[in-house]
């Protein structure tokens, strides 16, 4: 079997670990072949691992549809997108003889239309790993809600969240993205606080401000002033201007003269007078290492989405998450974590202050949460599922 695969880029985030794992656990199947095509590799690491796996990883250029929380293609984008030629990976698709295309991301399942046009009997496997923001509202969203119903031989869905705008749909499964918990084994776990001991307290995420950093700064300022104890809020992902000053033109046609997201948060801080009470850390590969030395994880996400990767991987590491948002895929409200409204520091704050003065609740919810993401998330149980799911394709391809 010769899979194309369609990423968005290779980087630090969710969607290019999950790969990287879900390439990891198919070794075992020996007649596959992965052919993987994207748009940049900037993680060094997590590129090696893909390539390692892959008969053939190759740069590309087309664009991204987005109908997301952070960015929604505006209509001189959606009509170029929609109308393009795509002619070149078309011919990619022809010259690798490949049986099964997966589009890894959902702002690429406008393909959809393109590839089943040129390639009837090519089957069609969409991975949804975002929601799409008001599908009936934006056109871009039900355009793209449209191509991965009508075009899609599969579906796979990271939780029950990317697909409850759907409908009934047929063809799909919910597979919740894999961690391997043997990577796990390497690392030492923090011994039980002192009560002389900095508490830490992180975030991690791309680095645009729908993921909350505001709100997560404002909370530890709370959090600060209502505690006796020693507290140290770290944010990883941070992407530092050299020169805040200097703006390209992209830049400044998007947000005008005004600070740039660094800038703001970085006044913030200042003003707040938490300088010595934050660190800030670029992307990196080491995230284990970063969760491993928390007390306490965040996910601040204005989107109110407690379900991303980050949250697998805190809660494997036996971390208390506080979390914006309602849905209980992974926290469950007062069992493995706390749930809080979007936007409200102040609610935040609140619930990292108990997880704070209450080491039992914190040590409970940790274990709590580990069991729970073992029994969902276990990579070795997630190259069986993708593989049936090839399998079942290629068995009702006709001959």
């Amino acid at each position: 079997m010769r899979i194309a695969v369609f990423m968005t880029g290779i980087d630090y985030g969710g969607a290019s670990k999950s790969l990287q794992l879900m390439l990891r656990s198919l070794r075992k199947f020996t007649n596959l072949e992965f052919y993987i095509f994207t748009q940049f590799t900037k993680a060094q690491e997590i590129t090696a691992e893909i390539v390692e796996h892959s008969k053939l990883l190759k740069i590309v250029s087309f664009p991204m549809l987005m109908c997301n929380q952070a960015y929604q293609s505006k209509k001189k984008e959606y009509d170029s997108i929609v109308n393009g030629n795509y002619n070149s990976l078309t011919r990619l698709i022809s010259d690798y003889k490949i049986d099964i295309i997966h589009i890894n991301s959902t702002t690429l399942c406008y393909l959809n239309r393109h590839f089943k046009s040129e390639f009837p009997n090519v089957k069609i496997v969409s991975h949804l790993r975002e929601v799409i923001q008001s599908p009936g509202k934006y056109k871009c969203g039900v355009y793209l809600t449209e191509q991965i119903r009508k075009y899609s031989d599969h579906i796979i869905s990271i939780s029950e969240n990317e697909i409850s705008s759907f409908g009934k749909i047929r063809n799909c499964s919910i597979i919740y993205n894999p961690h391997d918990f043997e990577e796990l084994e390497s690392l030492n776990l923090p011994e039980r606080k002192t009560e002389n001991e900095t508490f830490r307290i992180g975030m991690m995420g791309a680095f645009n401000a729908s993921k909350g950093h505001l709100n997560f700064l404002k909370a530890i300022t709370r959090v600060k002033k209502e505690t006796d104890k020693k507290i140290l809020g770290v944010i990883l992902g941070v992407r530092i201007r050299k020169n805040p000053l200097k703006k390209n033109l992209g830049y400044i046609l998007n947000h005008g003269f005004g600070d740039d997201y660094y800038t703001k948060l970085d006044k913030f801080i200042t003003k707040s007078k938490i300088r010595e009470n934050v660190e800030l850390l670029g992307p990196g590969y080491f995230i284990n290492q970063f969760l491993n030395e928390l007390d306490i994880y965040v996910r601040p996400s204005d989107s109110g989405d407690p379900w991303g990767r980050d949250i697998i991987e805190a809660m494997a590491l036996k971390k208390p998450i506080v979390a914006t948002g309602k849905s209980e895929t992974y926290i469950q409200n007062g069992k493995t974590g706390y749930l809080v409204p979007e936007r409200n520091s102040k609610k935040m704050a609140v619930k990292i202050l108990e997880l704070i003065e209450n080491e039992t609740v914190r040590t409970r919810f940790g274990e709590e949460g580990f069991l729970k993401v073992k029994s969902m998330c276990d990579v070795k149980n997630y190259g069986g599922k993708i593989y049936k799911i090839y399998s079942d394709l290629m068995e009702s391809k006709p001959n």
